[in-house]
């Protein structure tokens, strides 16, 4: 769920003023879905509130992630190949999905994400499902030692860093992986918490090969470490994915081994995103809409098709 970005430390004394409304607006929406988990449909409300107060317009092509460490060796996925549902206007804008990662921390969601959406004439994605289909324009991936992929969706920790891996807000992710478009092959996604108490529900080691666990800490405005360094989750966060993982190829549309072994041997082009609530996954009630926010998809190994 996207929230407010309290990385930037340039501000001037108007927007120390601007920070601590929308930290007073985020804390009030938190209170409420506490004291109210029933409340559907008002995160976008809220983001709105929040971008109003940076003098943003909604309906603009104006992005909230400026880039100044540029990507030379790896990519973002940066084509769009099918949003069902997208409005492009908004948090319904899957450009946002494809202009750079701007993550905000560990404790807060960044604006600059796509909430997935669905459609009923959906192509790549499954009919009704919210998901979102991208590639690297003209290239393909391939399997490298270590994680190949990270998406960098938008979850943050309840009550601090120090209460992290107990407590954390989740918008879980399948992701799936083609190299035509029509046979899909993943991780073999699971939720392995005893119950779906809230209290397991927030756990992220309940929540197996997913996106959407990890916190970004990701920011391409201020990244003070290496390329390669984005792919060490202690460094970049995100939620890291290798061909070479032996649950690849235990789940998707169509997988089998054959399909499974092409990818390893000549990569991919394809990545699919769905929101697990989806396929039928639990979700933490204080999710308002059910779907995931995306801020970008990174790769590496990437050559010519």
């Amino acid at each position: 769920m996207p929230g407010p970005n309290y990385k930037n430390y340039n501000y001037n004394k108007m927007n120390y003023k601007n920070l601590l409304i929308k930290a007073l607006l985020w804390g009030f929406f938190l209170f409420l879905s506490f004291c109210n988990p029933s409340v559907q449909n008002n995160k976008e409300s809220l983001l709105l509130l929040l971008l109003n107060n940076q003098n943003i317009s909604n309906n603009n092509n104006q992005s909230l992630c400026e880039i100044n460490f540029s990507l030379q060796n790896t990519s973002l996925f940066n084509k769009i190949i099918e949003a069902p549902g997208a409005t492009y206007s908004g948090f319904k804008d899957p450009n946002k999905a494809i202009n750079g990662i701007c993550g905000a921390g560990k404790t807060s969601g960044s604006t600059d994400v796509y909430s997935l959406q669905s459609s009923s004439n959906s192509t790549y994605c499954k009919q009704n499902e919210k998901c979102l289909v991208l590639e690297i324009e003209n290239k393909k991936i391939l399997d490298g030692p270590g994680i190949d992929i990270v998406v960098f969706e938008n979850p943050f920790c309840y009550g601090g860093e120090n209460n992290c891996n107990n407590a954390r807000f989740m918008e879980p992710v399948i992701l799936e992986v083609s190299y035509d478009g029509n046979n899909w092959c993943g991780w073999n996604p699971q939720y392995i918490g005893s119950d779906t108490s809230l209290t397991n529900l927030r756990k992220p080691m309940n929540w197996q090969r997913f996106a959407g666990i990890e916190p970004v800490l990701f920011n391409q405005k201020n990244w003070q470490y290496s390329e390669n360094d984005i792919f060490d989750p202690s460094k970049a966060g995100g939620d890291g994915f290798d061909l070479g993982d032996s649950n690849f190829g235990q789940s998707g549309e169509g997988c089998n081994s054959t399909i499974k072994n092409q990818i390893l041997t000549n990569g991919f082009i394809y990545l699919r995103l769905t929101s697990a609530v989806s396929r039928g996954f639990i979700y933490d009630s204080s999710s308002f809409d059910q779907t995931a926010d995306i801020d970008g998809v990174i790769a590496r190994y990437i050559t010519n098709r």
